[in-house]
C-alpha cells in the first residue's frame, strides 16, 4: 500500500502556469509568454475617502508596495506660488502666501463681435472698479458715483438728470469761498455783514467751466466779487435786499477771467 502511494506522488509533474486572467481593477494577463498585470483605475469603484482610510503607495527606496493613511497624505496648506498666464502679469508671485495683483497687459475681447454678451463686474461693499489709461486713472466706479478724472464723455444722451447743489446757507459775513468741486449749482444767503466771495477749483485752461449762484438777500449787505469777474455791461448787477437773484459765471481759462451776468433778478 505504501509503495503504491509513493508511486502516484512520483507521477505528479511540475509545470508552468498556462494563463493569467486580470480581475477587478486590473488589466493585462495572458495565456502565453511573459504575462504582466497593471492597475486599471477606471475599473475601480468610486468611493468617498475618509482620513482613516488607507491608500497603497510605492516605496521607491525598496520598490515595495505599502499602505498609507489618507490623513498622512492630504494636508491643507498655502498657495506658495502663482504663475502668470498669457497677457496677464502677477506681482509678488511667491509665498508662503503670495500677494496676487493681476494685471492684464494686452487687449481683451469679450464675446464675439455682433452677437452681444453681458459683462458684470462685482465688488464688495467698499470696493471700487477703476479703469486706467496710459497716464492716469481714467474712470472709477464706486457704490454711488462714477469719477471721470477730467476725461471726456463723447456724444452721450441723458434723461431725468440732476446737478449737485452746494448749499452754503448763511454766509455769516467775511470771506465766503465757492468751491466748484462741491457742485456747479450753489445757493447762499447773505447776512450779518459785508461778504466777499472767492471762487476756487475751476476746470483747467482750455475747458469751459460754469456755475450758477442762487443768492438770497444779496442786497442786504455789501457784496464784493473777485476782481477776475468781467460783468455784462461792465457793472455788477444790483442785488435784491429781500429776495432771490440768480447769477451765472463761466470761465475758459481756469478762472483767469470769469464772465458774470444776472440770469434773473428779484425772482418772484
Amino acid at each position: 500500500m505504501g509503495r503504491r502511494i509513493n508511486q502516484r506522488v512520483d507521477q505528479v509533474s511540475i509545470g508552468d502556469i498556462s494563463s493569467v486572467v486580470a480581475g477587478d481593477g486590473l488589466s493585462g494577463g495572458g495565456a502565453t509568454g511573459a504575462v504582466s498585470l497593471a492597475l486599471d483605475v477606471n475599473e475601480l469603484t468610486v468611493v468617498t475617502g475618509d482620513t482613516a482610510d488607507y491608500i497603497s503607495i510605492e516605496d521607491v527606496t525598496d520598490n515595495t508596495t505599502k499602505k498609507c493613511l489618507i490623513s498622512d497624505v492630504v494636508t491643507a496648506g498655502d498657495v506658495t506660488g502663482v504663475t502668470a498666464g498669457t497677457n496677464i502679469g502677477v506681482s509678488s508671485p511667491t509665498g508662503p502666501v503670495p500677494t496676487v495683483s493681476l494685471s492684464i497687459d494686452a487687449a481683451v475681447d469679450i464675446g464675439v463681435d455682433g452677437t452681444g454678451v453681458d459683462v458684470s463686474f462685482h465688488t464688495g461693499a467698499a470696493g471700487d472698479l477703476m479703469l486706467w489709461d496710459a497716464s492716469d486713472k481714467a474712470l472709477e466706479f464706486t457704490d454711488s458715483k462714477i469719477t471721470m478724472g477730467d476725461n471726456l464723455i463723447e456724444t452721450p444722451e441723458f434723461i431725468d438728470y440732476a446737478e449737485t447743489l452746494n448749499a452754503i446757507g448763511g454766509t455769516g459775513g467775511g470771506t465766503q469761498d465757492i468751491d466748484i468741486t462741491l457742485g456747479n449749482v450753489v445757493s447762499a444767503t447773505v447776512d450779518t455783514s459785508t461778504n466777499t466771495f472767492t471762487f476756487s477749483n475751476p476746470s483747467i485752461t482750455g475747458k469751459s467751466c460754469s456755475f450758477t449762484l442762487y443768492l438770497t438777500n444779496g442786497g442786504s449787505q455789501t457784496v464784493n466779487w473777485p476782481a477776475t469777474v468781467d460783468w455784462s455791461g461792465g457793472t455788477a448787477p444790483t442785488l435784491t435786499a429781500s429776495g432771490l437773484d440768480v447769477i451765472a459765471f463761466t470761465t475758459l481759462d481756469a478762472g483767469g477771467t470769469w464772465y458774470g451776468f444776472a440770469a434773473g433778478l428779484d425772482m418772484q
